[in-house]
């Protein structure tokens, strides 16, 4: 067992940057905010070396979420050896890719009134 660390509790002030904001979520090292600091310390070692292969999988509703343009972004600036996701993502990114949007919606909305305009719904997005 490694040697106990205590959790360095996070401070915030005015203007904080986003890099400040995750070097203080990596000090902490705990839970979500701990993982965000692995994660992007994994990322900036990802982008500097590529001497390794970079697969990224896809599940959920990654394009309906707001992620399309940075997945493909990705993909443009070949960071990506292999994108792997799922039929749902394709087809919602046909969506938007024939012009179509996916809106803002509820997770509390009536599915039988959406149903009447032709809506349907994923989760707090309406297709």
């Amino acid at each position: 067992m490694d040697p106990l660390k205590p959790v360095k509790q996070m401070e915030v002030k005015p203007n904080l940057s986003i890099v400040e904001l995750v070097a203080e979520m990596a000090a902490c090292g705990v839970l979500g905010a701990g993982r965000i600091g692995r994660a992007a310390s994994l990322l900036a070692e990802l982008f500097q070396k590529r001497d390794y292969r970079v697969f990224l999988a896809v599940a959920g509703p990654a394009v309906p979420g707001g992620l399309r343009s940075i997945i493909a972004r990705l993909v443009e600036l070949r960071l990506l050896d292999a994108l792997v996701t799922t039929g749902a993502n394709v087809t919602h990114d046909l969506v938007e890719a024939l012009g179509f949007r996916h809106q803002q919606g509820s997770l509390y909305a009536d599915d039988r009134r959406l149903k009447e305009k032709a809506l349907g719904r994923v989760g707090d997005i309406y297709v």
